[in-house]
């Protein structure tokens, strides 16, 4: 298995998905959301390798917390998407993804790495507990807060 990023990531996307740049395809995975990325000095992909397949991908980006009189300005690495096909879960796919981010972060000198999981994916809370990361606060929401009109 291989680790790498940016324009391998490129190749081997556009031609695994077949992808076709400029030709929306309904979903976030369009060739020009990826270009976007792979130009883009603030967000990374990371892939894994396998047999010239991609097994597994890691999306992040650099976000910088304004200065406000409660918060003291910083930068943070956001993990947005992590993916690993199924039959390659649990067999240090993800590991090694989230480690390649890890060093990601420090070349870019960021003070943490930030992520997000739903409260019902229990075992991706327990791979980024075993990785290390804690809870630090919980998002909450209420939906339909509008009378429907119909």
């Amino acid at each position: 298995m291989g680790i790498f990023s940016r324009h391998r990531v490129l190749f081997y996307v556009f031609t695994s998905l077949k992808l076709t740049p400029g030709k929306p395809e309904g979903s976030w995975r369009t060739p020009n959301l990826l270009l976007n990325v792979l130009a883009d000095p603030n967000a990374m992909i990371f892939a894994a390798e396998c047999r010239n397949q991609i097994i597994g991908l890691l999306y992040a980006y650099i976000r910088v917390t304004p200065e406000i009189p409660i918060r003291v300005p910083c930068g943070v690495g956001e993990v947005d998407q992590l993916v690993v096909m199924e039959r390659y879960r649990r067999c240090g796919v993800g590991k090694a993804l989230m480690e390649r981010a890890h060093q990601w972060a420090g070349e870019m000198r960021l003070d943490r790495l930030e992520l997000s999981v739903w409260n019902f994916n229990t075992g991706a809370l327990a791979f980024y507990r075993a990785l290390g990361y804690e809870p630090a606060f919980h998002r909450m929401w209420k939906s339909r807060l509008f009378p429907d009109t119909t």
